[in-house]
Order: structure tokens, then C-alpha cells, then sequence
């Protein structure tokens, strides 16, 4: 099996200088400060032994942050035999090779997993905390459960720059893996691990292997071999699962602990699933399956059972409960109507997605939720998420909705009213949703009794004070629990990180989330009743009583999307003291802002134009902006669709412009660090004016323009566009369908088109 690169990509080098910059910078070297100049000379040494490319530059940084800031030790690194492992494909050597074998031994299988993931796929970081653990790669440690271990070998991976973050997702939380390093893993672990076409492999090679990730499927799953012969696997993936399962299949595979099968053409699960006794993760996600075979409950080893998205399967079977090593039960997305009692006995149960709860009256009689006082015994919970069925109600019922909530609220007696979530002293991450209007039976609309159910029940979900995540989906509420809305909410929660709130149809009033002091994250989403945001969104911020107090003082990442009817925003703030009011300080670390989808939304707050860490402005079908200007500090800047913006100005660090559809912008003045422009309009006839006084006022500007084949005539050599064009000093410009195309770049003269 000869398994190397498989795509070979002009990579452009580094110069020595920028080279020993980007080191300097993963390292967390300043430049200037005393380590920084005692490690320069070795450190350029390395980053010729990288021969200028960004990714070994990278990984050897990664590397080197795990040692000390001497140059005894970076010495260790260059002098590293890894460097010249001559039985290596030659694409593997040096850095690459050296960056794997520097590895803990308990952090070398994660890596090599990896492999088995398709090519260009992101990788989440629950799916490999779930198979590391599974697998048996993560170690038993004292006062951390494996899974919280499993997350920090992730995220280990990620600052040796062996995985590589999604930027979309600020927590880090989708991966993917460059494709030389993937193809390093496939050749590491060869002999034990195959990602392809099994039919291509020989008995030989089949028998030898612990990991088989299947990347295409036919009708059926076929495996080369004799149908008796028994293979050593441990790990069985297949992501687009076919029709049909050989029912002969787990019977060659006993001693399998990993099955994943995906994909809707799976539609039944054999009763042989239940001879897997080592099984230990079972994946059926978005499978067709109509429901799970008796013979689950036989699985006493497993540890994850994931069911979510899973369209047709509507019960379960009472065996789930028999479960007892279950550490994780998915079911999020997955329309169930019939659930059996007894979860609680899963007492090992850390994750727990599709906890249903629903104030119908059929809940009893059918078994369509469980109780919450099931939760009572699930103390292990770190990750949980919690939904509020709504739905068709029987007018018949003995017992009306209030007495129902009052049980389902209650934990032992109905008299004790204390929050069900309160004693869950490990819980991370929440997750409340209800049910959208748009899925309700025949009652499309929220009553006044519905909502103040609603605010009831989330009321009773107080989380206790270890949070890190909080998400609430579809909150039908007119206004927040009291214990968000807590004038000590910074105490309260001192530790929540991300706050993601989707669907807010009725809060015309945000909580004070400033006052949170490791806040990360925050996302509003769907908020149709904001119109105005101003300081109760701050609070009194977070402060030591003599300092000036801050709001969001830890905040990196806003997204402000889908709000309709938003129409002003302030950052005027003041918390009141000795009989003085001081103003809060804002923002001080938010980096990234993105405003879509706000119409009404007529300016942005002063306040942002002065934020130093401020770098990415995104604002998207925001109508009645007329003008952004005087953001001192923005390097990236994203305009798309807004049909008002008229000006741009005073953007003196901004580096890369891009424009979609945005035909009023007449004004651009003051961009005199931007290097790269990509602006897209096809319904353009002509170049706007406003570009040909941009690149005048700037020598070296890169132009990407997506347009009409009509723009493109104009700007070909001798057009009625063409002086703009010349003026930058590299552009590319395309139609929609790429049928007609202008490649022009000033230093060389290089000019085509097909035109």
C-alpha cells in the first residue's frame, strides 16, 4: 500500500525575515524584548531548516511553545535527528516528521486518527473527544473525567498547529486537517489504519488492519474476504453509508468498539448489532432508521449512542435503559413520541442532548417526555441539552397545563420549587430550546398563559454557577429569567464564555451581559422585538469599586444577526458610585463584529471606531447605514448587499476591502493601507467613480471583481475602463459562470482574457 501526498501545490516561501516573523509571532515573541534577540540567530537557522514554508514554520512553532524560552532548548530542536529521517517519503520530512515525533505518546494515536476523517471534511471536536475516548487513546486522570481530557488533547493539537481552527467558530470547535498532515497520518499508520475503497486492499492487508473508514458505499457494504473469516477490527467508519447491511457483517467484526454509520440509506439495524458486547460508540446519525432492535440493551460496554437527525425514528426501545456504562446519549433532532422511563438510571450519562420535557397532557399516558426528576440522579452531567415540547393539547385531559408544569418542574415534592440544574455541579454547557410556532399542531400561536408557562419553566432552570456555555433557542418569553436578568449576573456566572441567544420573538429587553467577565462570545439572533439597545445590554460592567468598571471586558467575537426591527444602538453607559456616575469602559478586547440581516439599524456606535483590538467589520443587508467611517483600527472590512452605505472614510489601517452588491457607495476616501479589493456587483454597467480616485491613491492595490461580461468588455485593453484597470497593479476579473475572464498584472505586463 503506497500511500503519499496525493496533490502536489505550489506553496510560495517565505522570506527569511517574514519567516522569523511568523515565528516569532506563534511563539508569542515580541520582536524587540530581550528573548526575541538572544534566540534570533537559531531561530533563523530553523526557519531555513523549514526551507521558507508557512506550515513547517508553523508547526515547528507550535513545537517550540511547548518548550522553555532558551536557546539551549530551541537548540535541542534544530539539532533534532527527526529532521533527516531518510526512510521517509521526502514530502514528509523534517518539519513535518519532527512535529509528529515530538508528540506525548498519548497525543500520537489522536494524531493518526485523523486519517480517517474524508479529505476537506471539518472535524468537530465532540466527534473525535467521543472516539479518542472510545478508542482508549485518553488516560485516566484524577479529578477529570476522560472526556475534559480528551478535550484538552484537542485542543493541545490545535496549538502544535496539528489541526487547524475554523475561524467562523470562536470556540474552536471545528477543525480541519491540512492535507500533507492528513497524508502524513495515512502513511504513519498504514498498516493498521485504511480511509478509501476497501475492494482495494487484499486479504493480506484486510487482516492486518484496526481502522477501516470506508469513504464510498455501493448497494451494500462489501469487505474482501471469506464471509466466515473473523478480522481484528476495532473501528468501523462509514460516513455515506448504502441501503443495505449485509446481515452477516458484525458477525465477521467481534471485536469491534467503534461504529459509525451516516447517511439516509440506512434504514434498518440488524438484531446481530446486539453480539457487538465490545462495542463502545455507536454512531446511526441522520440514518433513515424507523427504530433501534431490542437487542441494543445488550451492549453493556457502550459508551456513546448518538441518534440525532434521525427523521423517521419516533420511540425507543425500554433496553436503552440497561445501558449502564452510557457516558453519551444523543438524540438532538430527532422527532420522538415515544420515550421510555428510567434514564435516570444512565448515571454515568456526562452528555445528554434531546432531554425532552412537554407540557402536554399526554406525557403520562404516552410517555412522550420524561420528568425532570430523572435528572436528580444524573450528577456526571458536563454537557446537556434540554427540550420544551409544545403541541397539540387535549381538551379532554382531568388535569390542567399549570398542575402538569408544577410536576414536571418539581423535583420529589411539589412543594420544592429549587432549580433541577442548581446541583449540577460539573455542568458546562446548556442548551434550552422550545418549540418553533412554525412545528406546533394546530395551535400556530403562543397564548398569554403559554408564554407565562414559557417564563415559568426557564425560571425554574437556573444553571448553576460553573457555566461556561450557555445556548437558548426560541424563547417564546416576553421577558428574561430573573436570574439573567440579575443586577449580579457577572457573580452569578463568573465563568460563562459563550452566550448564543436564537429566536427572540417577544424580548424587547436584552439581559446585562456586560457585566459577564470571561464572556468570549456573544451572538443575538432572530431578536424581532429589539429596537433599541442601549445600556441595559452593559450593566454597571465588571469593576473592583475603584477602577472605572468595564463592559464585556473579556468580549472577542459579536454577532448581531436577523434582527428586523432594530433601529438604534448605543454604547452610552454609567454605573453609579459615591454619588458620581463614571463611564464604562467597552469592548477593550472584541476583535471580530458582524451585523446582518439588521435593516432598520440607521448608525453604528461611535464607541467602536476607537476599540484598538477591533480588526474584522462585517456588515451585511444592514439597509439604512449610510456610512462607515473613522474605525481607526479595522484591517478587514465586509460589506455585502447594503443598499444605503453611500461612504467609506477615514479607515487608515485597513487592508482588505470587499464589496458585494452595494450599488449607492459613492464616496471612498482615506483607505491608504488597503491592498486587496474584491468587489462583486453583475448588475454594474460601468466601473464606479469611486475606483478610479481609490487606486490613485494607492501603488500597489489587487483588484477581484466578479461582474457582467458587459463591465468586462469595458475593461479590456483599449475600453472605456481600462485606464482604472491599469492603474492596479494586479487584476482578476470574472463573470458569474467564468465564461469570460481578464488577467492583468502591472510588473510583468501579463494580460489575457478570453474576450
Amino acid at each position: 500500500m503506497r500511500i503519499g501526498a496525493k496533490h502536489v501545490h505550489q506553496v510560495k516561501k517565505m522570506s527569511v525575515d517574514s519567516g522569523w516573523e511568523l515565528l516569532c509571532k506563534r511563539t508569542y515573541l515580541e520582536e524587540g524584548e530581550e528573548d526575541a534577540q538572544s534566540l534570533r540567530s537559531v531561530g533563523v537557522q530553523i526557519v531555513n531548516k523549514c526551507g521558507g514554508l508557512p506550515l513547517a514554520i508553523k508547526l515547528i512553532a507550535g513545537l517550540l511553545t511547548t518548550k522553555k524560552k532558551s536557546r539551549k532548548e530551541w537548540e535541542k530542536v534544530l539539532r533534532s535527528n527527526a529532521w533527516s529521517m531518510s526512510k521517509l517519503p521526502e514530502e514528509f520530512r523534517g518539519a513535518l516528521y519532527l512535529s509528529y515525533d515530538d508528540l506525548p505518546s498519548h497525543l500520537k494515536p489522536c494524531f493518526l486518527s485523523l486519517c480517517l476523517y474524508p479529505e476537506d471534511d471539518g472535524v468537530y471536536l465532540w466527534d473525535l473527544r467521543r472516539m479518542w475516548v472510545a478508542e482508549g487513546f485518553v488516560n485516566q486522570e484524577e479529578g477529570l473525567i476522560m472526556e475534559e481530557l480528551a478535550d484538552q488533547y484537542y485542543f493541545e493539537l490545535i496549538r502544535r498547529s496539528l489541526l487547524q481552527p475554523d475561524p467562523i467558530c470562536g470556540d474552536q470547535r471545528m477543525c480541519k486537517v491540512h492535507d500533507v498532515l492528513r497524508s502524513l497520518a495515512q502513511y504513519l499508520s498504514q498498516s493498521e489504519s485504511y480511509y478509501g475503497d476497501p475492494q482495494s486492499l487484499d486479504s493480506t492487508a484486510i487482516s492486518k488492519l484496526r481502522r477501516l473508514s470506508i469513504a464510498q458505499s455501493g448497494e451494500i457494504v462489501t469487505i474482501p474476504g471469506l464471509e466466515t473469516e473473523q478480522l481484528r477490527l476495532r473501528t468501523l467508519l462509514l460516513f455515506m453509508s448504502p441501503p443495505r447491511i449485509p446481515h452477516n457483517l458484525f458477525s465477521r467484526f467481534p471485536y469491534l468498539q467503534v461504529l459509525l454509520l451516516n447517511g439516509k440509506g440506512i434504514e434498518c439495524i440488524p438484531d446481530s448489532v446486539g453480539n457487538l458486547i465490545l462495542l463502545q460508540l455507536l454512531d446511526l446519525d441522520r440514518t433513515s432508521i424507523t427504530k433501534l432492535p431490542d437487542s441494543i440493551g445488550l451492549l453493556r460496554n457502550l459508551q456513546t449512542l448518538n441518534l440525532q437527525h434521525c427523521q423517521f425514528l419516533n420511540t425507543l426501545p425500554r433496553s436503552i435503559t440497561h445501558l449502564c456504562s452510557l457516558r453519551r446519549l444523543g438524540l438532538y433532532g430527532t422527532p420522538l413520541r415515544s420515550v421510555p422511563k428510567g434514564i435516570g438510571r444512565l448515571q454515568l450519562l456526562n452528555d445528554l442532548h434531546g432531554f425532552i420535557i412537554n407540557a402536554d397532557d399526554s406525557c403520562n399516558a404516552e410517555q412522550n417526555c420524561w420528568d425532570l426528576e430523572e435528572l436528580k440522579s444524573l450528577r456526571q452531567l458536563r454537557w446537556f441539552q434540554l427540550y420544551i415540547l409544545g403541541g397539540k393539547r387535549n381538551a379532554n385531559s382531568m388535569q390542567t397545563t399549570d398542575d402538569l408544569i408544577d410536576q414536571l418542574l418539581t423535583v420529589t415534592h411539589p412543594r420544592n420549587r429549587v432549580s433541577v440544574l442548581e446541583d449540577k455541579s460539573f455542568l458546562k454547557c446548556l442548551f434550552i430550546s422550545c418549540t418553533p410556532q412554525t412545528e406546533r399542531v394546530e395551535v400556530p400561536l403562543y397564548t398569554q398563559d403559554e408564554i407565562s408557562r414559557i417564563e415559568d419553566t426557564f425560571e425554574k432552570l437556573r444553571p448553576p454557577t460553573c457555566l461556561e456555555d450557555l445556548l437558548i433557542c426560541n424563547f417564546y418569553g416576553q421577558q428574561f429569567s430573573s436570574w439573567l436578568l440579575s443586577s449580579s449576573l457577572g457573580t452569578y456566572l463568573p465563568y460563562l464564555t459563550y452566550a448564543i441567544f436564537i429566536g427572540l420573538p417577544l424580548c424587547s429587553q436584552l439581559p446585562p451581559l456586560g457585566q459577564l467577565p470571561h464572556l468570549r462570545q456573544l451572538s443575538i439572533e432572530d431578536a424581532l422585538a429589539i429596537v433599541t439597545i442601549s445600556s441595559e445590554l452593559l450593566g454597571n460592567g465588571v469593576g473592583d469599586g475603584v477602577h472605572t468598571g468595564t463592559a464585556f471586558p473579556k468580549l472577542e467575537l459579536l454577532f448581531m444577526m436577523k434582527m428586523p426591527n432594530w433601529e438604534e444602538w448605543s454604547l452610552v453607559g454609567s454605573e453609579t458610585g459615591n454619588s458620581s456616575s463614571v463611564s464604562l469602559r467597552v469592548m477593550p478586547r472584541m476583535e471580530q463584529l458582524h451585523v446582518i440581516d439588521c435593516p432598520k439599524l440607521r448608525a453604528l456606535p461611535k464607541g467602536l471606531q476607537q476599540l484598538r483590538a477591533l480588526r474584522i467589520l462585517d456588515v451585511e443587508r444592514a439597509h439604512s447605514l449610510s456610512v462607515i467611517e473613522d474605525f481607526l483600527f479595522i484591517t478587514e472590512l465586509k460589506l455585502e448587499m447594503n443598499n444605503g452605505i453611500e461612504m467609506l472614510s477615514n479607515l487608515p489601517a485597513l487592508k482588505k476591502l470587499t464589496i458585494w452588491d452595494s450599488p449607492a457607495l459613492k464616496y471612498v476616501d482615506n483607505l491608504v493601507a488597503l491592498q486587496y479589493l474584491e468587489l462583486q456587483d453583475y448588475s454594474m454597467e460601468s466601473l464606479p467613480e469611486w475606483l478610479f480616485r481609490l487606486v490613485q491613491q494607492r501603488v500597489h492595490l489587487q483588484l477581484v471583481m466578479r461582474c457582467s461580461a458587459t463591465v468586462i468588455q469595458r475593461c479590456l485593453r483599449g475600453g472605456l475602463d481600462w485606464p482604472i484597470i491599469e492603474c492596479f497593479s494586479r487584476v482578476s476579473a470574472y463573470t458569474e459562470d467564468r465564461s469570460a475572464y481578464l488577467e492583468y498584472t502591472k510588473q510583468n505586463g501579463r494580460y489575457r482574457t478570453n474576450q
